[in-house]
């Protein structure tokens, strides 16, 4: 059994998930299977869909905190009930090499969310692959060198020809040593810190994406937000527009390493003030707690735990925004953004975008 049509889409921020999709449109076009790659968020997946096992389904995106970015879990669960439509997912997890020795990455429940959901919608799971592609979170750290990102996708190459193969002569992709080595992770994770993927799409994402601003270079030109996947940047200003990052950021970081002039950074200063913006928010939700328990005792008997951490996170989300809202003002002072900027250690890192993919690339479908 083989396929007709395949449908890719893709999410992707630097080019590194988009770029195993292309590979998968290329090992399709040399099986004669009509495919499209399309990104997520400008696919119409209610019109898109054919019901038909004749027809693949392939979901590329990348892992974050060891699941799929919050907008392709929103994508997975848009998508319109399919009863036998066939759907693969191609989770993509940032690998690092330091000389001989490969650090692979980890897509843990990224692998296997999907599979878990999409059967209830009608679908026919035929398995995944994660690829270790080269390590792309630029806020943390500089871009690979030039000799380990060619490795990583030589390998990562290697390992699409083999699994992309298998998959469209029709054979299920699910006993793997890859898959072994994910199951294990997102089990793992599962038992000993089962809040952590949720917490992670919640506020990490939340955090992160606060830190972003514009340096000094900044020409206005408003390239991130147009080209932003999620619609979480608006240029703000008449005279001197600058780009202003919204509670919906995932933190992809294609502004950062798309934008010509350099002007994007993640700012590690400012995220010391953020860091104890988060940690007085502990001992304010206590003091709520017992304020309210003065009055109304029986609060006592559900604070725990988690309604401590659901009393900081509504806190925290209004704090985050009115603190951001006034570090968006005081960079606009020139002198106060060169003070952030030179003590942003992104100002000092290499930017990375996947080599052989453009901002245009991402942008649109390509048949």
């Amino acid at each position: 059994m083989g396929y007709k049509k395949a449908k890719i889409y893709f999410l992707s921020g630097t080019g590194n998930s988009y770029r195993v999709a292309a590979w998968l449109h290329e090992a399709c076009g040399s099986k004669g299977i009509t495919s499209e790659i399309i990104p997520i968020n400008i696919a119409n997946p209610k019109e898109e869909i054919e019901a038909s096992p004749d027809n693949l389904i392939v979901l590329a995106y990348p892992t974050h905190g060891l699941l799929p970015p919050w907008s392709a879990v929103k994508f997975i669960f848009k998508m319109p009930f399919k009863k036998g439509a066939h759907i693969f997912c191609v989770p993509t997890r940032g690998c690092f090499r330091l000389g001989p020795l490969v650090v692979p990455g980890m897509a843990g429940i990224a692998s296997m969310l999907p599979a878990i959901i999409l059967p209830f919608k009608g679908y026919h799971p035929r398995g995944s692959v994660s690829f270790d592609m080269p390590a792309n979170m630029i806020s943390l750290h500089s871009r690979l060198s030039d000799k380990n990102i060619q490795r990583i996708l030589t390998n990562a190459k290697r390992k699409a020809d083999k699994f992309y193969q298998r998959l469209l002569s029709g054979k299920p992709v699910w006993f793997t040593l890859n898959n072994l080595w994910e199951y294990f992770w997102g089990i793992l994770l599962l038992v000993f810190y089962p809040l952590f993927p949720i917490a992670y799409l919640l506020l990490g994402r939340f955090f992160m994406g606060k830190m972003m601003f514009a340096n000094n270079n900044c020409i206005g030109c408003g390239v991130c937000a147009k080209s932003c996947p999620n619609g979480a940047i608006v240029m703000k200003g008449k005279e001197n527009p600058l780009p202003y990052w919204r509670y919906n950021c995932e933190h992809c970081l294609r502004c950062m390493n798309y934008c010509q002039q350099k002007a994007v950074e993640a700012g590690h200063s400012w995220a010391i003030i953020l860091y104890f913006i988060w940690v007085w928010g502990y001992p304010l939700t206590a003091y709520i707690f017992k304020f309210a328990a003065d009055y109304f005792p029986q609060i006592n008997y559900i604070k725990n735990w988690f309604t401590l951490v659901i009393v900081h996170a509504i806190y925290l989300y209004p704090a985050y925004i009115i603190a951001y809202f006034v570090f968006f003002n005081l960079i606009r002072i020139k002198p106060l953004n060169r003070i952030f900027t030179y003590t942003t250690i992104t100002h000092f890192y290499r930017r990375y975008n996947e080599p052989e993919t453009t901002l245009k690339d991402l942008l649109n479908k390509k048949q």
